[in-house]
């Protein structure tokens, strides 16, 4: 009954549990009036059976309302396991009096009392089964809170983690735009020197495209492959105007990782790291190779220039594009990735990044 209230549904369950252990309760005050009261009205049993346990359901609701107001909880459970006490006590009162009545319009009480002492007399009867019914609704509600209050922490929790996270991932990458932009500038700087006008003017047009995208704060931590290309190729204008014909880009991107998701503004500052370290320090032509290919459940990403190389005695591609690719990636994915660098067989350097394949279309 999906169409139902949350509340009504659960008032309808406890109406159709009452009705199962009452007939429960019904069969077994059958079954010993049959062994040992044979002379025990049956009428009896059955009005008292279908009439203690709906009580109960009927007064369900006050329990609730009860856990719901004074949970068990510090720094007041002193005074709310009182209140308590004191609630199991109006429960019991309650259903007595209920049960009173009843038998008294159905003419089912055994003794001439009034309708105050048949009361009376019901209460000390069941009032240790009354108390014990208290509780373990109450129980009952308690524990559904705490279960309730376990996964409202969790996914507090959760958002909190994902803020932090993100907060986290955002500080990383916008240190990345300063470090290209400096780089940049500086290079428009020597151009200057030279007098090199035009390229200047392009190269700055070329920037201001770049930064357009580069600083949009909207741009999502994850993005498709072919998106980040496509971030790439702005990058890639100002470098071509920098080098001239110095720098040739090959590319090497399989069909079907087009739409697998990677982190935004990963390939610019590894290509940058490959042009800095590798063809800036190499006289004459060089290039870098992009390669993008899905291993099972991973995507592998390499960047691989014709510089030369890395020095046995010391990593120099630790400066702060790689430093911050790898916490971004630490962040996004934990364990389930790889940033490896090292020498290419054929001379040069690479960085090669594995990622969890992710379908941008599937998600």
């Amino acid at each position: 009954m999906p169409f139902l209230h949350p509340r009504l549904r659960g008032s309808l369950g406890f109406a159709a549990l009452a009705i199962v252990v009452s007939t429960l309760f019904a069969a077994q005050y059958w079954a010993q009036r049959q062994l040992y009261l044979p002379d025990r009205d049956l009428r009896l049993v059955l009005v008292d059976a279908y009439t203690r346990w709906p009580l109960y359901a009927l007064l369900v609701p006050a329990v609730a309302w009860m856990v719901g107001r004074f949970p068990l909880t510090r720094p007041w459970l002193p005074r709310r396991v009182a209140l308590h006490v004191l609630a199991a006590i109006g429960f019991s009162i309650l259903h007595s009096v209920g049960t009173g009545v009843v038998f008294r319009i159905l003419h089912v009480y055994p003794r001439q009392d009034s309708i105050g002492e048949a009361i009376s007399r019901i209460t000390l009867n069941y009032f240790g089964l009354d108390v014990a019914m208290y509780g373990a609704i109450a129980g009952i509600f308690h524990a559904v809170r705490y279960q309730r209050d376990i996964g409202e922490r969790d996914r507090l929790t959760a958002s909190l983690n994902a803020r932090l996270t993100e907060a986290r991932l955002d500080r990383l990458r916008a240190q990345l735009d300063p470090h290209f932009l400096f780089n940049t500038l500086n290079a428009v700087s020597t151009l200057a020197v030279t007098g090199e006008r035009q390229r200047i003017v392009a190269t700055l047009s070329a920037l201001g495209d770049l930064l357009r995208v580069t600083l949009d704060a909207s741009l999502p931590q994850e993005i498709a492959l072919a998106h980040e290309l496509a971030i790439l190729d702005r990058y890639l204008a100002v470098q071509h105007l920098r080098f001239g014909d110095r720098l040739t880009v090959r590319r090497a991107i399989a069909d079907d990782v087009l739409d697998a998701l990677v982190p935004s503004m990963l390939l610019q500052p590894l290509v940058e790291n490959a042009l800095q370290h590798g063809i800036e320090r190499r006289p004459g032509p060089g290039s870098v190779t992009i390669t993008a290919e899905r291993r099972a459940a991973s995507l592998r990403l390499r960047i691989e220039d014709t510089g030369p190389g890395i020095a046995a005695e010391h990593a120099r591609r630790d400066g702060i594009g790689l430093t911050n690719t790898r916490m971004r990636l630490t962040e996004l994915y934990g364990d389930v990735h790889g940033l490896t660098i090292g020498n290419a067989p054929d001379g040069g350097a690479f960085v090669e990044v594995v990622l969890p394949f992710k379908d941008g279309d599937a998600s």
